[in-house]
C-alpha cells in the first residue's frame, strides 16, 4: 500500500511506516525539516507546502489517481494540547492542524 505523510517533520514517522507501507509522498511547511526528509528518504517526493494548502490543490482534486495512495498518516503539531503548555492558546494556526489532519482523513 501506499501513503501520504502529512506533517513529515525530517521523516522519523516515515521511517516507521515504510516498514509495512510505501511512502510516496510527504508534505512540510518548515525548509529545515523538510530538507532532512529529502536527505533521508530519497525515494519519496517531498513538498514543502503547508498541509492545508496542499489537501486543497491536491488530495481534494483525485486523491487517489493522482498520486495511487490508499491512505494517509502523519502526526500534527500537538503543543497546544500538551500539559505541558502553560500558555495553551487552542484558537491558534498551530492548534488548527489537528483539525486539518482530521479533516484530511
Amino acid at each position: 500500500m501506499q501513503v501520504i505523510d502529512l506533517y513529515g517533520g525530517c521523516g522519523g514517522m516515515g521511517t516507521g511506516f515504510n516498514n509495512l507501507f510505501n511512502v510516496v509522498q510527504a508534505v512540510e511547511k518548515e525548509y529545515n525539516p523538510y530538507r532532512s526528509y529529502q536527505e533521508n528518504h530519497r525515494e519519496t517526493d517531498v513538498i514543502n507546502d503547508e498541509v492545508g494548502k496542499y489537501l486543497q490543490t491536491v488530495i481534494k482534486k483525485d486523491f487517489e489517481a493522482l498520486v495511487g495512495c490508499s491512505g494517509i498518516v502523519g502526526g500534527p503539531p500537538c503543543q497546544e494540547f500538551s500539559v505541558l503548555n502553560q500558555k495553551k492558546d487552542y484558537g491558534s494556526k498551530r492548534a488548527n492542524q489537528l483539525f486539518v489532519m482530521i479533516e484530511a482523513v
